[in-house]
């Protein structure tokens, strides 16, 4: 057995860099147990270098084909509702509690995760109640869901309004700049008088 020698260059499978969401894969890469992750969708564990990968979530990791299978626009506002919480709440949440009843509102209910983040933005952002009520959870959403859709709808035509009436304010500015702006004024050719024209001509 050949003697390891310490100029060797030992080649190290690539590692996915921490940002990255989304990879192509790499068939011909050396597989590493560090690269082995559990599919989001289908649990079933993946190589993320050498078959590619997709990032439904923050740290979750999911097969390119069970993401384009699952994965809807309104699964990105999931993130955004931990965040809110975590950053803007300051809620030490249970994420196991929330994730069920998450899961539940949206399936039993008819809730998008666009409208629970609203809701709880609504709650905390708007009504500035005490999160410490909350008990880990987001239970609070079923009481107020369609409340706070209501008003979320009422503050967007409220807003369509006010852009409406600028834009007709705006159009009426300048249609008044232009009717009462004077004719821009013309050079007007002056008569030069020859001299030598006028009838008896010039005494010398």
């Amino acid at each position: 057995m050949r003697a390891i020698d310490t100029n060797d260059k030992i080649k190290t499978p690539p590692r996915i860099k921490e940002g990255n969401r989304r990879g192509e894969g790499n068939p011909d890469a050396p597989s590493l147990k560090a690269n082995i992750k559990k599919c989001f969708f289908c649990k079933k564990d993946f190589d993320i270098v050498v078959e590619g990968f997709r990032m439904p979530r923050v740290n979750r990791y999911s097969h390119i084909a069970c993401y384009e299978a699952n994965f809807n626009e309104d699964e990105t506002f999931v993130d955004e509702i931990y965040q809110y919480l975590r950053e803007e709440v300051n809620l030490n949440y249970d994420y196991a509690a929330c994730e069920r009843q998450r899961v539940s509102y949206i399936k039993n209910l008819g809730y998008t995760n666009e409208g629970i983040l609203k809701t709880l933005k609504y709650w905390y952002g708007y009504k500035k109640e005490d999160p410490s009520k909350a008990g880990c959870r987001i239970g609070i959403v079923t009481h107020i869901y369609d409340e706070a859709q209501r008003f979320y709808k009422h503050m967007e035509q409220k807003q369509k309004e006010i852009k409406k009436t600028v834009a007709k304010q705006i159009e009426t500015d300048e249609m008044e700049f232009f009717i009462k702006s004077p004719p821009p004024q013309q050079n007007r050719k002056r008569n030069q008088i020859d001299l030598n024209t006028i009838e008896g001509g010039v005494d010398d």
